[in-house]
């Protein structure tokens, strides 16, 4: 399994993203937010404060034909548009209970609201 670091720069949410499966495998790569003691997950509507993503490019909308380049997209952009600086609802809960992977949570992707149903395989 290949691991790849890249930072996304968006002022004031910047922050390192760590991606397992190399992102240009045709299956969706374990995205998340470096969270540790120097680095917290940027405070957005659709991300967990465990550093978990809530994005449809990461599940359904995920395509062989996306790459690194399409997550940092995507990620930038998401940061950039935020217009409300809250964790998503449940954040505590969602924490508690989440699995390591956040590729084992069923997601229900909406533009507003992130809806997350743990899947334990």
């Amino acid at each position: 399994m290949e691991e790849w670091i890249f930072t996304i720069a968006c002022r004031p949410l910047t922050g390192p993203c760590r991606a397992s499966n190399s992102p240009s495998e045709s299956k969706v790569p374990q995205v998340t937010f470096v969270v540790n003691d120097i680095w917290q997950a940027p405070i957005h509507p659709h991300i967990y404060s465990n550093g978990h993503i809530c994005a449809s490019i990461l599940g359904n909308d995920w395509s062989p034909v996306l790459n690194a380049v399409s997550i940092c997209i995507t990620m930038q952009s998401m940061l950039a548009s935020n217009k409300s600086k809250v964790r998503p609802e449940g954040d505590q809960r969602y924490v508690r209970n989440a699995p390591a992977n956040p590729k084992l949570t069923s997601w229900k992707y909406d533009d507003d609201v992130c809806t997350n149903y743990i899947c334990w395989n």
